[in-house]
């Protein structure tokens, strides 16, 4: 439970796993609860996936920006499980099981110019858009909205 000094207050269950271990309040207006995990891009929520141009041992191989991320979060009470394509699957092609409260943080080898993202969610929706990871290094991506 999360309850400030002028009201804002919410709880939240938090089940520990060995691979969603933290937990991250946010506390604005409201109170938000996040769970990180990193995906490189294949974890524990990974369903199956294919992934070209990671480096062995890591990023920044060439001294470029290491940090291009493709967060997803799902603010929901129920999983989501969405398929994330970068560049149109020749750079990433994974599939997800995505937890309520779960932000999912998947690095993408940067490229320049434009690389189109789609999410696909099992229900139907779609998330599609181009990404300049030169000059927008962390994109976030709600799920839900």
């Amino acid at each position: 439970m999360v309850e400030t000094a002028s009201g804002v207050r919410d709880e939240f269950d938090w089940r520990v796993t060995p691979s969603l271990a933290t937990l991250r309040v946010r506390v604005a207006a409201g109170v938000r609860f996040s769970r990180p995990l990193r995906c490189d891009p294949d974890c524990t929520l990974a369903v199956e996936g294919e992934a070209t141009g990671y480096p062995d041992g890591g990023f920044d191989p060439r001294g470029r920006r290491a940090g291009s991320e493709l967060r997803v979060y799902n603010p929901g009470e129920r999983e989501e499980r969405i398929r994330v394509r970068v560049g149109g699957g020749a750079l990433v092609d994974y599939r997800y099981r995505v937890p309520p409260a779960v932000l999912l943080t998947v690095p993408v080898p940067q490229r320049s110019g434009a690389t189109a993202v789609r999410i696909d969610v099992e229900s139907g929706r779609v998330r599609a858009f181009d990404w300049t990871m030169e000059t927008d290094p962390v994109r976030y991506v709600m799920l839900g909205r």
